[in-house]
Protein backbone atom coordinates (compact mmCIF):
# COMPACT_ATOMS: atom_id res chain seq x y z
CA UNK A 1 0.00 0.00 0.00
CA UNK A 2 1.83 3.05 -1.15
CA UNK A 3 2.79 5.30 -3.97
CA UNK A 4 4.77 4.57 -7.12
CA UNK A 5 7.63 6.97 -7.77
CA UNK A 6 8.55 6.04 -11.35
CA UNK A 7 8.38 8.71 -14.01
CA UNK A 8 4.85 8.81 -15.45
CA UNK A 9 3.68 8.77 -19.06
CA UNK A 10 2.83 12.12 -20.72
CA UNK A 11 -0.63 12.25 -22.30
CA UNK A 12 0.78 12.72 -25.81
CA UNK A 13 2.86 9.55 -25.57
CA UNK A 14 -0.06 7.57 -24.12
CA UNK A 15 -2.27 8.70 -27.00
CA UNK A 16 0.37 7.62 -29.52
CA UNK A 17 0.51 4.20 -27.86
CA UNK A 18 -3.28 3.96 -28.05
CA UNK A 19 -3.27 4.74 -31.76
CA UNK A 20 -0.56 2.12 -32.36
CA UNK A 21 -2.56 -0.45 -30.39
CA UNK A 22 -5.70 0.25 -32.41
CA UNK A 23 -3.84 -0.04 -35.69
CA UNK A 24 -2.22 -3.30 -34.61
CA UNK A 25 -5.64 -4.73 -33.76
CA UNK A 26 -7.13 -3.51 -37.03
CA UNK A 27 -9.34 -1.04 -35.19
CA UNK A 28 -8.11 2.48 -36.01
CA UNK A 29 -11.16 4.23 -34.50
CA UNK A 30 -12.59 4.14 -30.99
CA UNK A 31 -15.88 2.73 -32.25
CA UNK A 32 -14.08 -0.16 -33.93
CA UNK A 33 -11.89 -0.75 -30.89
CA UNK A 34 -14.97 -1.06 -28.69
CA UNK A 35 -16.18 -3.93 -30.86
CA UNK A 36 -13.03 -5.96 -30.18
CA UNK A 37 -13.19 -8.76 -27.58
CA UNK A 38 -11.52 -7.89 -24.30
CA UNK A 39 -9.22 -10.89 -24.71
CA UNK A 40 -7.78 -9.40 -27.91
CA UNK A 41 -6.92 -6.15 -26.16
CA UNK A 42 -5.54 -7.87 -23.07
CA UNK A 43 -3.32 -10.03 -25.26
CA UNK A 44 -1.42 -6.90 -26.27
CA UNK A 45 0.03 -6.60 -22.77
CA UNK A 46 -0.25 -4.01 -20.02
CA UNK A 47 -0.95 -0.34 -20.61
CA UNK A 48 1.14 2.75 -20.00
CA UNK A 49 0.56 2.92 -16.26
CA UNK A 50 -0.35 6.25 -14.68
CA UNK A 51 -0.76 9.03 -17.25
CA UNK A 52 -0.25 12.76 -16.78
CA UNK A 53 -3.64 13.85 -18.12
CA UNK A 54 -3.54 17.42 -16.75
CA UNK A 55 -6.72 16.80 -14.76
CA UNK A 56 -6.63 13.86 -12.35
CA UNK A 57 -2.82 13.85 -12.49
CA UNK A 58 -1.69 17.39 -13.31
CA UNK A 59 2.04 16.70 -13.39
CA UNK A 60 4.60 13.97 -12.85
CA UNK A 61 4.96 13.07 -9.17
CA UNK A 62 8.71 13.52 -9.56
CA UNK A 63 8.10 17.25 -10.03
CA UNK A 64 5.52 17.47 -7.24
CA UNK A 65 7.82 15.83 -4.71
CA UNK A 66 10.99 17.57 -5.92
CA UNK A 67 9.32 20.93 -5.32
CA UNK A 68 7.74 19.88 -2.02
CA UNK A 69 4.12 20.32 -3.11
CA UNK A 70 2.83 16.94 -1.92
CA UNK A 71 0.28 16.72 0.90
CA UNK A 72 1.73 17.58 4.29
CA UNK A 73 0.54 14.48 6.13
CA UNK A 74 1.88 11.61 8.21
CA UNK A 75 2.37 8.51 6.06
CA UNK A 76 2.46 4.74 6.54
CA UNK A 77 3.61 2.90 3.42
CA UNK A 78 5.18 -0.42 2.57
CA UNK A 79 5.57 -3.41 0.29
CA UNK A 80 5.46 -7.20 0.39
CA UNK A 81 8.03 -9.99 0.16
CA UNK A 82 6.45 -11.67 -2.87
CA UNK A 83 5.00 -8.67 -4.71
CA UNK A 84 5.81 -10.01 -8.16
CA UNK A 85 3.87 -13.26 -7.91
CA UNK A 86 0.66 -11.27 -8.47
CA UNK A 87 1.94 -10.17 -11.91
CA UNK A 88 4.31 -13.06 -12.68
CA UNK A 89 5.12 -14.05 -16.23
CA UNK A 90 7.54 -16.84 -16.98
CA UNK A 91 10.75 -16.02 -18.79
CA UNK A 92 13.99 -17.64 -19.90
CA UNK A 93 17.59 -16.72 -19.17
CA UNK A 94 18.04 -15.42 -22.71
CA UNK A 95 14.84 -13.38 -22.63
CA UNK A 96 15.69 -12.00 -19.20
CA UNK A 97 19.16 -10.88 -20.30
CA UNK A 98 17.91 -9.27 -23.50
CA UNK A 99 15.08 -7.49 -21.72
CA UNK A 100 17.43 -6.32 -18.95
CA UNK A 101 19.81 -4.71 -21.43
CA UNK A 102 16.93 -2.93 -23.15
CA UNK A 103 15.37 -1.74 -19.90
CA UNK A 104 18.47 -0.78 -17.94
CA UNK A 105 20.63 0.57 -20.77
CA UNK A 106 24.00 1.76 -19.46
CA UNK A 107 23.08 0.38 -16.04
CA UNK A 108 22.51 -3.14 -17.40
CA UNK A 109 25.91 -4.54 -16.40
CA UNK A 110 25.44 -3.36 -12.82
CA UNK A 111 21.92 -4.70 -12.78
CA UNK A 112 22.95 -8.15 -14.03
CA UNK A 113 25.68 -8.37 -11.39
CA UNK A 114 23.14 -7.69 -8.65
CA UNK A 115 20.52 -9.95 -10.24
CA UNK A 116 22.67 -12.66 -11.89
CA UNK A 117 21.08 -15.23 -14.16
CA UNK A 118 22.53 -18.41 -15.69
CA UNK A 119 19.45 -20.65 -15.94
CA UNK A 120 15.76 -20.23 -16.72
CA UNK A 121 14.90 -20.94 -13.08
CA UNK A 122 17.23 -18.17 -11.97
CA UNK A 123 15.72 -15.85 -14.57
CA UNK A 124 12.26 -16.32 -13.08
CA UNK A 125 13.59 -15.93 -9.56
CA UNK A 126 15.46 -12.72 -10.45
CA UNK A 127 12.43 -11.35 -12.26
CA UNK A 128 10.41 -11.75 -9.06
CA UNK A 129 13.26 -10.32 -6.97
CA UNK A 130 13.44 -7.27 -9.23
CA UNK A 131 9.73 -6.63 -8.90
CA UNK A 132 9.93 -7.07 -5.12
CA UNK A 133 12.87 -4.71 -4.76
CA UNK A 134 11.37 -2.15 -7.13
CA UNK A 135 8.23 -1.91 -5.02
CA UNK A 136 10.32 -1.69 -1.87
CA UNK A 137 12.39 1.09 -3.40
CA UNK A 138 9.25 3.00 -4.42
CA UNK A 139 7.93 3.07 -0.88
CA UNK A 140 11.24 4.01 0.71
CA UNK A 141 11.68 6.79 -1.83
CA UNK A 142 8.23 8.09 -0.99
CA UNK A 143 9.09 7.92 2.71
CA UNK A 144 12.44 9.67 2.20
CA UNK A 145 10.87 12.54 0.25
CA UNK A 146 8.09 12.94 2.80
CA UNK A 147 10.66 13.11 5.58
CA UNK A 148 12.60 15.71 3.57
CA UNK A 149 9.44 17.80 3.22
CA UNK A 150 8.93 17.58 6.97
CA UNK A 151 12.49 18.64 7.71
CA UNK A 152 12.59 21.44 5.13
CA UNK A 153 9.35 23.00 6.36
CA UNK A 154 9.75 22.01 10.03
CA UNK A 155 6.42 20.15 9.99
CA UNK A 156 7.23 17.24 12.34
CA UNK A 157 5.52 14.75 10.07
CA UNK A 158 5.68 11.06 11.04
CA UNK A 159 6.85 8.48 8.50
CA UNK A 160 6.46 4.71 8.92
CA UNK A 161 7.48 1.98 6.46
CA UNK A 162 6.60 -1.72 6.61
CA UNK A 163 7.64 -4.94 4.88
CA UNK A 164 4.97 -7.66 4.93
CA UNK A 165 6.34 -11.23 4.85
CA UNK A 166 3.50 -13.53 5.93
CA UNK A 167 2.07 -16.11 3.51
CA UNK A 168 -1.73 -16.07 4.04
CA UNK A 169 -2.36 -19.20 1.95
CA UNK A 170 0.53 -21.66 2.33
CA UNK A 171 0.45 -24.71 0.11
CA UNK A 172 1.25 -25.83 -3.44
CA UNK A 173 -0.74 -22.99 -5.04
CA UNK A 174 0.55 -20.26 -2.76
CA UNK A 175 1.67 -16.92 -4.11
CA UNK A 176 3.36 -16.12 -0.82
CA UNK A 177 3.14 -12.63 0.63
CA UNK A 178 1.97 -11.31 -2.71
CA UNK A 179 0.75 -7.87 -3.74
CA UNK A 180 -2.15 -6.86 -1.50
CA UNK A 181 -1.82 -9.89 0.79
CA UNK A 182 -1.63 -7.66 3.85
CA UNK A 183 -5.04 -6.09 3.22
CA UNK A 184 -7.09 -8.81 4.95
CA UNK A 185 -4.90 -8.38 8.06
CA UNK A 186 -5.18 -4.60 7.94
CA UNK A 187 -8.96 -4.91 8.15
CA UNK A 188 -8.80 -8.06 10.29
CA UNK A 189 -11.27 -9.85 8.03
CA UNK A 190 -10.26 -13.49 7.45
CA UNK A 191 -11.06 -14.85 4.02
CA UNK A 192 -10.50 -18.44 5.14
CA UNK A 193 -10.02 -20.44 8.35
CA UNK A 194 -7.19 -18.56 10.00
CA UNK A 195 -4.63 -20.24 12.20
CA UNK A 196 -3.79 -18.81 15.62
CA UNK A 197 -0.79 -17.13 14.00
CA UNK A 198 -3.04 -15.47 11.42
CA UNK A 199 -5.41 -14.24 14.12
CA UNK A 200 -2.57 -12.79 16.16
CA UNK A 201 -1.14 -11.06 13.10
CA UNK A 202 -4.56 -9.69 12.17
CA UNK A 203 -4.98 -8.22 15.64
CA UNK A 204 -1.51 -6.69 15.53
CA UNK A 205 -1.67 -5.19 12.06
CA UNK A 206 -5.24 -3.89 12.31
CA UNK A 207 -4.32 -2.26 15.63
CA UNK A 208 -1.33 -0.56 14.01
CA UNK A 209 -3.49 0.82 11.21
CA UNK A 210 -6.29 1.95 13.52
CA UNK A 211 -3.80 3.74 15.76
CA UNK A 212 -2.20 5.44 12.78
CA UNK A 213 -5.57 6.55 11.40
CA UNK A 214 -6.45 8.00 14.79
CA UNK A 215 -3.15 9.62 15.85
CA UNK A 216 -0.66 9.49 12.97
CA UNK A 217 1.37 6.91 14.89
CA UNK A 218 0.77 3.13 14.66
CA UNK A 219 2.22 2.36 18.09
CA UNK A 220 0.05 1.55 21.06
CA UNK A 221 -0.25 -0.48 24.23
CA UNK A 222 0.76 -4.13 23.89
CA UNK A 223 2.18 -3.76 20.37
CA UNK A 224 5.83 -4.29 19.34
CA UNK A 225 7.44 -0.88 18.89
CA UNK A 226 7.40 0.39 15.32
CA UNK A 227 10.19 2.95 14.91
CA UNK A 228 9.79 5.91 12.59
CA UNK A 229 11.65 5.71 9.32
CA UNK A 230 14.67 7.99 8.88
CA UNK A 231 16.57 7.81 5.61
CA UNK A 232 19.82 9.15 7.08
CA UNK A 233 19.89 6.27 9.58
CA UNK A 234 19.52 3.67 6.80
CA UNK A 235 17.07 1.83 9.03
CA UNK A 236 15.02 -1.03 7.62
CA UNK A 237 11.22 -1.08 7.36
CA UNK A 238 9.18 -2.73 10.11
CA UNK A 239 8.75 -6.44 9.30
CA UNK A 240 5.13 -7.56 9.63
CA UNK A 241 5.19 -11.35 9.69
CA UNK A 242 8.13 -13.71 9.65
CA UNK A 243 11.64 -12.31 9.51
CA UNK A 244 13.14 -12.61 6.03
CA UNK A 245 16.29 -10.76 5.11
CA UNK A 246 15.39 -10.19 1.46
CA UNK A 247 14.84 -6.44 1.42
CA UNK A 248 16.77 -4.29 -1.06
CA UNK A 249 20.32 -3.74 0.16
CA UNK A 250 22.29 -0.51 -0.26
CA UNK A 251 23.75 -1.45 -3.65
CA UNK A 252 20.35 -2.31 -5.10
CA UNK A 253 18.84 0.88 -3.69
CA UNK A 254 21.59 2.90 -5.38
CA UNK A 255 20.88 1.11 -8.65
CA UNK A 256 17.19 2.04 -8.50
CA UNK A 257 18.12 5.61 -7.56
CA UNK A 258 20.27 5.82 -10.71
CA UNK A 259 17.47 4.34 -12.81
CA UNK A 260 14.99 6.85 -11.38
CA UNK A 261 17.32 9.75 -12.21
CA UNK A 262 17.47 8.53 -15.81
CA UNK A 263 13.69 8.25 -16.06
CA UNK A 264 13.16 11.72 -14.57
CA UNK A 265 15.35 13.12 -17.32
CA UNK A 266 12.85 11.84 -19.91
CA UNK A 267 9.78 13.51 -18.42
CA UNK A 268 7.79 15.39 -21.01
CA UNK A 269 9.89 14.13 -23.92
Amino acid sequence: MGLGMSAMTPLSRAEQSGVQLGNTLGAPTLAELRKKPAADIQSMGRGSGMIIDGYMIPEDLSITFAEGRQNQVDILVGSNKDEGTFFARTTTAAQFTTSSKQTWGELADTYLKLYPVATDAEANAMSLATFRDTLGWHQRTYATLQEKLSNDKKLNLHVFVYYFTHDPTPGPNSRGATHGAEATYVFNTPGRAWTDADKALGEQISSYWANFARTGNPNGSGLPNWPEYHAASSNQPMVLGEKFDVQPDADRMKLFDARYATLKGRIGK
